[in-house]
């Protein structure tokens, strides 16, 4: 049986891969942000992020197209944690995405992006 996902691919988009992370958002630093886990699907267009926790809100469901993104680099999530990527995009808004084996994913976000 074919994996339902609760997006559609686009025009000549393929599911590539998908792991298992958390998006820290919101607050004004560091020690107040929110923590919200779910499911990242990497396609060959894009990076999707659908969170999967009760209390994740709206806003933690995002995609970025890789022709979009303008930086990509490790960073500390939690102050201490070494699982984060800062995905900073063309129009300065940045997502902080947290992964295990951050190195691979970056550099697959990397090897991708335009």
């Amino acid at each position: 049986m074919a994996k339902k996902f609760e997006f559609e691919l686009l025009e000549n988009e393929v599911m590539e891969k998908e792991v298992k992370g958390d998006y820290w958002h919101g607050g004004i630093g560091p020690f107040v942000q929110t923590q919200s886990p779910g499911i990242y699907y990497f396609t060959n267009q894009r990076v999707l992020f659908k969170p999967s926790g009760l209390f994740s809100g709206k806003d933690a469901l995002f995609t970025l197209n890789y022709n979009e993104i303008q930086d990509a680099k490790n960073c500390m999530v939690g102050m201490f944690i070494p699982t984060g990527i800062l995905v900073t995009m063309n129009t300065g808004i940045k997502y902080k995405l947290s992964v295990l084996g951050r190195k691979k994913w970056l550099e697959f976000i990397k090897s991708h992006k335009a």
